[in-house]
Parts: C-alpha cells; sequence; structure tokens
C-alpha cells in the first residue's frame, strides 16, 4: 500500500519521501524491468532513468493513489524507449494453480524431478506466452509479474478498467486452451 502521505511530500520535492517510495518498489519495478530486457545491468540502467524521470515529472501526477500505476506508466515508456530497435519478447512464467513469477516458486523446490518438472512447465508456458502479442505479454507481465491490481494496471495502461479484465480473462482462456490442447493441466488461471 503505498502512503499517501509520503507522495503529497515527494510531490512537493521532499527527496527523502522520494527515496523511500522508490526503495519501497525498488524490488517490484526491477523484475518488472528485467522481464523485458532479460540483463540486469540494462535493468538497473532503465530502473535509474525511471526514477529520473518519476522526480522530474513529479508535478504531473494527478492522482496521488495512482502514484504506483503512474510509475509502471513511466517505467514503461523508459523500457520502450530503450528497446525500439530491437525484437523482443516477454517471458512470464506460470507454475501450479498460480500465475507467478518462476522465480519465487523455484527456491521452494528442492528435489530433482520437481525441478526438472519445473523447468519443462516454463518451456513450454513461455512457449505458450510468446506466441501472445506484444500487448497481451505486458498485460500479463503488468499484473502478475509486477503485482500491480487490475486498476492500476489499466491506468499504466491507458485502459479502462473493464476493457483491460475483460481482455486478461481472454488472454488466460487463450492460455489455459493452448496448454489443455498440449495435454497440460493450466491449473485455474483468473486475473
Amino acid at each position: 500500500m503505498i502512503d499517501l502521505e509520503r507522495v503529497a511530500q515527494f510531490q512537493l520535492g521532499e527527496l527523502d519521501a522520494f527515496e523511500a517510495l522508490m526503495r519501497g518498489e525498488s524490488a517490484r519495478m526491477l523484475g518488472f524491468i528485467r522481464r523485458y530486457v532479460r540483463s540486469a545491468e540494462l535493468a538497473d540502467d532503465i530502473f535509474q532513468e525511471v526514477c529520473i524521470r518519476v522526480w522530474k515529472n513529479r508535478a504531473q501526477l494527478k492522482n496521488r493513489s495512482r502514484f504506483r500505476s503512474w510509475m509502471y506508466q513511466i517505467a514503461r515508456n523508459a523500457i520502450f524507449d530503450q528497446l525500439k530497435s530491437e525484437d523482443w519478447r516477454l517471458e512470464i512464467e506460470f507454475y501450479g494453480d498460480e500465475v507467478t513469477a518462476l522465480t519465487s516458486v523455484r527456491d521452494s523446490i528442492k528435489e530433482p524431478r520437481q525441478q526438472a518438472a519445473l523447468r519443462e512447465w516454463n518451456r513450454i508456458v513461455s512457449a505458450e506466452i510468446r506466441k501472445l502479442d506484444p500487448k497481451s505479454q505486458e498485460i500479463v507481465a503488468l499484473h502478475f509479474a509486477a503485482g500491480l491490481n487490475l486498476r492500476e494496471a489499466a491506468d499504466a495502461l491507458n485502459m479502462k478498467h473493464s476493457t483491460l479484465r475483460s481482455r486478461l480473462c481472454r488472454i488466460l482462456r487463450q492460455l489455459r486452451r493452448s496448454l489443455e490442447q498440449k495435454g497440460i493441466q493450466s491449473g485455474i488461471l483468473k486475473p
């Protein structure tokens, strides 16, 4: 939950408030950026650019309660600026009954057979994700990988909440069908 008082202080130019807000979002934001660039060094550079843009554009934030979605919109623009000339694909991992970042699951699986099954699951699902159009991949990334709720993701993408929700439902149905056609139980994939 974003501290709205801290956001107000940030908007007034208080550096401590800005640093606290960015610290609170840094791990999630870096994870989001790394989903696009797959390079820790480049992700760090883009994150620094996001910090600069967030600070410089603080007066443009109209609704304090939408700070996170506003910030992710800035991050998205910074990523696209960096990747404009590159051919890129986003990979979001799914495991079990939940759509989640694979890195959060990988550490808890110790048994070699489970690790092998997880690697195969990731390979298959990542291939299905890569088949999605870039906008659909982005929706999945913002909601599941970056952890934005549907309203925040919609704001970051300049979409209506209802439009994003229906599109995400369509995307998950498509993924579920694709996985089931391959004989893979996809679990419950819900937005």
